[in-house]
């Protein structure tokens, strides 16, 4: 799924971010979502807060550069795959 052992000695004991590299707005994930669950709820929006997350972008060089990481799928289809596990084990 993406990682074949390239990782070294100089890899183990770190964290890394295992995403897909591209940038995502928190409307898109809601409705990214909405949409993988069949569901139509619009969302409500409230007043804006300090700390609030506007979009998500992980940065995977670090994993691309010391463990030979590279993406199989984007976000909307791992999104699908990860609902497709949790259905599959929770029903």
């Amino acid at each position: 799924m993406g990682m074949e052992s390239k990782a070294s000695h100089e890899a183990a004991g770190q964290a890394y971010n295992i995403a897909y590299g591209g940038r995502e707005y928190l409307i898109d994930i809601y409705y990214t979502l909405a949409k993988a669950l069949g569901k139509e709820i619009e969302p409500k929006f409230g007043p804006e807060r300090a700390g609030d997350i506007k979009h998500s972008n992980a940065d995977i060089s670090k994993a691309r550069k010391l463990l030979g990481y590279e993406p199989e799928w984007g976000f909307e289809r791992g999104l699908q795959e990860a609902i497709g596990w949790y259905i599959d084990e929770y029903k």
